[in-house]
């Protein structure tokens, strides 16, 4: 991530915005600072076929923050059983 220009472009954009965050990860980049590295992240799986995987306690994890960014924008979520449904269809939960 750190050598992907847009990537870091989009950090410094929040970082300079001062805006609140949710951190994605894959295949366990560690995020460093000017990211909020204290709070706990999802880390996603793609393997060299692009296919995405993801623990069951990382879905939970992605759920919860769908739902947090959701509140955030002022939006009422969908309950959390139609969210993993979705993150299910898009992603294999192992």
């Amino acid at each position: 991530m750190a050598q992907s220009w847009a990537a870091v472009s989009e950090v410094g954009a929040g970082w300079i915005a001062k805006s609140e965050h949710e951190i994605f990860n894959i295949n366990n980049y560690m995020p460093k600072k000017p990211l909020d590295v204290d709070v706990v992240w999802a880390n996603l799986k793609n393997d060299d076929d692009g296919k995405i995987s993801l623990s069951v306690h990382e879905a939970n994890r992605v759920v919860e923050k769908i739902e947090r960014v959701t509140k955030v924008l002022k939006y009422e979520s969908k309950p959390k059983d139609l969210i993993m449904q979705e993150v299910k269809r898009l992603v294999e939960v192992e």
